[in-house]
């Protein structure tokens, strides 16, 4: 196995909708309506250059429905991004959007060279160590300054059978007993995003 290579957007929950946060609107930039962003990850940078549609997303869940955008410019400048989007003439339209979030369609992502994977594609796949125990399933990726990290979320369902008492104990203690596992060569031994499993060398007791 090739040395793993994993680019994308760091700490973002799932996709829905096919559609993948990839930015966010930081201000406004001069005085003709243009967006200056803030990008999550170098590898988006050239999906953002690609895409001709966008959806912008509020923030915070309930403040507006997400809105979907032609692109009429967007290009790098010095560290941050710019873009023009449709019906945004001025600076005053364009702070309205500071906050939030810029996503594109999975499906304009370009394809990535073999062993580099979008973290969106590896959240929520299943956990497997060498002795086929399911340790749990991705629920965020982080980069850890070195290498990144996967969060996961241990296995509510056990490898053998159990009393309801121990079924329920794990429920009772998923949403604070997760760990992690550094994303490298070292641990992975095996990534398939179609099938939404990643194996590992980890044994169970380290969770």
């Amino acid at each position: 196995m090739d040395s793993p290579i994993f680019e994308g957007v760091a700490q973002i929950d799932e996709a829905t909708d096919d559609w993948v946060p990839v930015a966010r609107v930081l201000d406004a930039w001069g005085l003709g309506g243009w967006l200056k962003l803030d990008v999550f990850g170098d590898t988006h940078r050239s999906v953002l250059s690609k895409a001709k549609r966008w959806r912008i997303r509020p923030k915070l869940a309930g403040q507006a429905i997400a809105k979907e955008v032609s692109v009429i410019a967007s290009r790098a400048h010095g560290a941050s991004w710019v873009a023009q989007i449709e019906a945004v003439v001025d600076r005053d339209q364009a702070l309205a959007f500071k906050g939030q979030h810029i996503e594109i369609r999975r499906s304009d992502f370009p394809r990535l060279p073999r062993g580099e994977y979008y973290w969106v594609d590896l959240i929520g796949c299943s956990v497997f160590n060498r002795d086929h125990v399911c340790l749990g399933t991705v629920i965020a990726m982080d980069d850890h300054g070195a290498h990144p990290i996967m969060q996961i979320e241990p296995s509510q369902a056990a490898t053998h059978d159990v009393g309801l008492a121990d079924h329920l104990a794990r429920a009772d203690t998923s949403a604070t007993a997760s760990f992690y596992i550094p994303f490298v060569k070292h641990f992975v031994d095996r990534v398939n995003v179609k099938v939404k499993r990643i194996e590992v060398d980890w044994h169970a007791d380290w969770s």
